[in-house]
């Protein structure tokens, strides 16, 4: 091999590893960004079934006391509307994140409703901002 050969193969070498140095520094911040995203969306989620349940409470004499998908998607007579309407329109706690929501406490009291794999919204915000 002559010397340009030489200089031409060290060129390509020295690119090719620099390309894949960057490329592992771009895939560890996009994967950090796609999971602040997953977690700020189950704080959403959480957000939906307190409101939910909250408006559940406002008009059933038998308040749900703890999470309660089904009682949410379950159709029932709203008076204002005079239509049978359900609070939520489709099962948020079914997404690709894997998230599982539970509650903590009573919710018509101080409880709140949290997720097994991300926390509560609260501690959402903390760790990765609103």
């Amino acid at each position: 091999m002559n010397k340009k050969n030489i200089i031409i193969i060290s060129v390509v070498v020295i690119a090719l590893i620099s390309v894949l140095i960057i490329r592992s520094i771009i895939i560890g911040r996009m994967e950090k960004a796609r999971d602040a995203a997953r977690a700020k969306s189950c704080a959403a989620t959480q957000r939906i079934l307190t409101g939910a349940t909250e408006m559940y409470n406002m008009d059933h004499p038998e308040m749900l006391t703890s999470l309660n998908v089904k009682a949410l998607l379950t159709p029932s007579y709203n008076p204002y509307t005079k239509k049978n309407e359900s609070y939520l329109r489709e099962d948020p706690t079914k997404n690709d994140f894997g998230c599982e929501y539970a509650s903590k406490g009573d919710l018509t009291q101080d409880g709140y409703i949290y997720c097994k794999k991300h926390g509560s919204v609260e501690e959402i915000v903390n760790k990765y901002g609103r």
